[in-house]
């Protein structure tokens, strides 16, 4: 809360009173410890810097010897953090499976256009419509490691395999594959970095996903 002990000693809940809840919220919340039950949800307090954080709370009332309620106790647990993780997680799963949609959408046409004979492998817009699949397939199999990858962050099990790695290399692999989609925009990737960058020590893998989703992010906002 940010309060100290003798800021707090003599105060009453309401001092972390946020104006997120509405008075019937805690109204029900009330009713329910004095009538002798236990109260568990979330609530959004502000500390004594004025921050908003989200409390989970498990409020318990204390009975005397007669079974009257004389007080309570409330376990506290600031999950703030693990909110924003869920929000997070939540918007980045939505957009990447959206995402999905497009590349799946496409390789499915491009088979169905083999598969009825519509066009052969070996002509030249066969072997186009086998590209399209085999570099949609790659999208499809990116995206699906990436919303596989936000799992093993929050757990901290992310493996990482850390090598010395070429930026420029690197850089320069990233807008080979993206260069189809810039130029479907009439989009040009320029490279500009120093011959001198020395090498990275990272994760190939990983720093490669970054890089491409830098790029990609700025073709599909970029304003036509």
């Amino acid at each position: 809360t940010g309060y100290g002990r003798g800021e707090l000693i003599g105060q009453t809940p309401a001092l972390l009173k946020s104006g997120e809840h509405d008075q019937e919220f805690y109204a029900n919340l009330w009713q329910t410890i004095r009538s002798g039950q236990v109260w568990q949800g979330e609530l959004i307090n502000r500390n004594k810097n004025g921050r908003l954080y989200i409390e989970e709370q498990i409020i318990t009332p204390v009975f005397n010897e007669d079974g009257v309620v004389t007080n309570f106790i409330a376990i506290k647990h600031d999950i703030s953090k693990r909110k924003q993780r869920e929000v997070l997680r939540n918007d980045m799963t939505h957009s990447m499976v959206h995402d999905l949609r497009s590349p799946m959408s496409n390789s499915l046409f491009a088979l169905e256009m083999l598969r009825s004979g519509t066009f052969h492998p070996e002509d030249a817009e066969g072997k186009h419509l086998v590209n399209l699949t085999y570099e949609n397939t790659e999208k499809v199999l990116k995206l699906v490691n990436e919303i596989l990858d936000v799992g093993r962050l929050e757990d901290g099990n992310i493996p990482v395999q850390l090598t010395a790695v070429s930026l420029i290399k690197l850089v320069d692999y990233v807008l080979v594959s993206q260069s189809p989609r810039a130029g479907a925009k009439n989009i040009a990737l320029v490279r500009e970095i120093s011959p001198d960058l020395p090498v990275a020590w990272a994760d190939e893998n990983l720093l490669e996903r970054v890089v491409q989703n830098l790029v990609d992010n700025s073709i599909k906002y970029l304003p036509m």
